[in-house]
């Protein structure tokens, strides 16, 4: 049987997986406040209008078009409409599945790991609850990022940086993954960048044109956060209790230097890791492929040091962290793992049943530690007797690129 033939089953069998776990939860979320009345202008023919009024992620909505128009001319209504266009984003979280597997099995890992693998990818969405809370676009940003530093490793520099510069149009904050992605890449790199600058103008581009403050709000997002403070960040002891003189509810904000600074500072915190990275590289303490360790520790960084931090923004570092284990280690993704599971713990399970105070130090004590052991992974690279122990290719790098599930 052809080779192309026998990916298509796998294909079709992920892709309705990604349908049915996506339509298990029909919530919006933030989509109906956030997103919807710009798209029901883009429904409704006014171009301009929902290019002016989207949001900071609207060219996140590009791909979604074929599906919200399809399910809007099916007269599915507002809550179809989204759900279409979150089956979308999810596909990106199906690709990155696939080329998992495609790798593994060119590692000849067992049927088991493949699967455990799989199912951590599909089920990440779902942990996180980004697709329910009206945030598809985080698991298409976050897919992309993951699938940019694979096609690195491939060395398709080019494709490398068309789902970079993808993801960076999407969310912003993606910009994180352009230095893990050069130290990803064996050569190319300014072929990769060239493809990062592309893609995300060709995303963003119609919207700047349309409505240029857009351009600043962009910028805004990277460089300031709001004031809202929740208590799973590092920053929650700062916090200051704040009652509304009209409603006597409670709210919390921490510091102005922390809602000023805290993004920036995600951000730059990638120049002297990915210097000490390099480093470590070029004296062979680590490998290429652990620039995803790389990526995984800088997206965890984000989400612990972020104000706002909610429970879809750890999801591409899962991702990140997943891809890693897939390539890196023999075993089952036990890292990936065990972050989906302690992050619905802290979000979901223990949100509302414990106060805030009991919150933040519960998701301390596993967030902490899990920081260490990022940072660990990433500076050392996969243990010595794992990678041992993991089987050589069955075949060879140029043919690996070409397998089923290469990119």
């Amino acid at each position: 049987m052809p080779r192309h033939a026998e990916r298509w089953p796998l294909a079709l069998l992920l892709i309705a997986a990604t349908v049915l776990l996506t339509l298990a939860n029909t919530a919006t979320g933030d989509y109906s406040v956030e997103l919807q009345p710009s798209v029901d202008l883009l429904l409704g023919g006014d171009l301009r209008g929902f290019l002016q009024g989207a949001p900071i992620y609207g060219p996140s909505v590009l791909p979604r078009i074929p599906a919200m128009f399809a399910a809007d001319g099916f007269g599915s209504g507002p809550i179809g409409v989204y759900m279409a266009g979150a089956v979308s984003c999810m596909l990106a979280v199906t690709a990155l599945a696939y080329v998992l597997n495609g790798r593994l099995t060119s590692l000849q890992r067992p049927r088991g790991i493949r699967v455990a693998v799989i199912l951590t990818c599909l089920l990440a969405p779902v942990f996180t609850r980004a697709s329910p809370l009206g945030h598809p676009e985080e698991a298409l940003a976050g897919a992309l990022c993951a699938l940019a530093l694979l096609a690195a490793l491939s060395d398709r520099p080019g494709w490398a940086g068309i789902a970079l510069g993808a993801a960076i149009a999407a969310k912003p904050w993606a910009v994180i993954g352009i230095l893990p992605a050069l130290l990803a890449a064996r050569d190319g790199r300014l072929r990769l960048l060239a493809g990062v600058a592309v893609s995300a103008a060709a995303g963003q581009l119609p919207f700047l044109l349309s409505e240029p403050a857009t351009a600043g709000s962009s910028v805004l997002s990277i460089a300031s956060t709001a004031h809202s403070f929740h208590p799973t960040q590092l920053f929650w002891p700062l916090r200051e209790a704040i009652v509304d003189p009209v409603s006597g509810a409670t709210g919390y904000r921490g510091p102005e230097l922390v809602h000023r600074f805290s993004h920036p500072v995600i951000v730059l915190l990638g120049l002297p890791l990915s210097a000490l990275f390099a480093r470590r590289l070029r004296s062979g303490r680590v490998e290429r492929r652990d620039a995803l360790a790389l990526l995984a520790l800088l997206l965890f960084v984000r989400s612990l040091l972020d104000p706002w931090n909610t429970i879809y923004y750890v999801l591409p570092a899962i991702l990140a962290l997943l891809s890693w284990e897939a390539l890196a280690r023999p075993g089952l993704p036990v890292g990936a793992m065990a972050l989906s599971g302690l992050t619905y713990i802290s979000f979901v399970v223990l949100s509302l049943r414990v106060s805030p105070d009991v919150l933040a130090a519960t998701y301390l004590v596993w967030a902490v530690p899990a920081l260490v052991l990022l940072a660990r992974t990433a500076f050392t690279g996969a243990p010595q007797s794992a990678a041992a122990e993991a089987p050589q290719p069955m075949i060879s790098a140029t043919a690996a690129r070409t397998s089923a599930g290469a990119i």
